[in-house]
């Protein structure tokens, strides 16, 4: 009787683990997009109301990311005020990891959120960014501050009070800081696409910290009346 319960107590026990495996694999399962470092998806105008699809992202570490540019509208009049906002805040480009991007797209009156993710990973030696050997250093001392000791002035790194910086949208993103690796400045870099024969204005929040690494807070595109 007693191996009988001991044998029953096993069974479940392996029925959790496998059930708890399976859910952390579809948490982790995502769709990331055929182009590198650019984020592709689509917003589309249905009788049901606006859909919007957005893949997650693959970038190398140290790529600049294109956030808005390769999503693609359908169904959405040429004289509709679209704009696409993306909180990127939580995106350290130069550390690999998978991050969040915190999508808000309107098309007049209606708005959809969405979220999409960024894997950033060390790139190939064949065709990989040159410039994430020299600046990746500077931000993995920055994820392991306590008692990491700098090689080559042999400061040890610490962390001290996080920036806060208001966003362009009216949000506050928080950007983590260390006696090594701050922030100098904080700039916006405007530019302009063509999309379905309509100028936009996409707009970056950007930080530049004192390693000379960038990261992007947030990208926001909108028509140009």
């Amino acid at each position: 009787m007693k191996m009988k319960k001991i044998l029953v107590f096993a069974l479940c026990l392996i029925l959790l683990l496998a059930v708890s495996a399976c859910g952390k694999k579809d948490k982790e399962n995502y769709n990331f997009g055929d182009i590198k470092g650019k984020a592709t998806g689509t917003v589309e105008m249905t009788e049901s109301g606006l859909y919007v699809e957005i893949d997650d992202i693959l970038a190398d570490v140290g790529d600049e990311v294109d956030f808005t540019s390769g999503i693609k509208f359908k169904g959405v009049s040429d004289d509709a005020y679209v704009q696409i906002y993306a909180d990127t805040s939580e995106v350290d480009i130069w550390e690999p990891g998978v991050y969040e991007v915190d999508y808000s797209i309107s098309y007049d009156e209606l708005t959809v959120n969405r979220i999409a993710h960024v894997k950033v990973e060390e790139p190939s030696t064949s065709g990989g960014s040159s410039k994430s050997s020299t600046s990746k250093g500077g931000n993995n001392s920055s994820s392991n501050n306590q008692g990491y000791e700098d090689e080559t002035t042999g400061i040890v790194e610490k962390d001290i009070d996080s920036a806060k910086i208001d966003l362009l949208s009216g949000g506050v993103a928080t950007v983590k800081q260390t006696n090594l690796r701050f922030i100098e400045e904080t700039y916006t870099e405007n530019s302009n696409i063509e999309r379905n024969g309509r100028n936009y204005l996409v707009s970056k929040l950007i930080v530049k910290f004192n390693t000379g690494e960038l990261q992007v807070l947030e990208t926001i595109e909108h028509p140009v009346d």
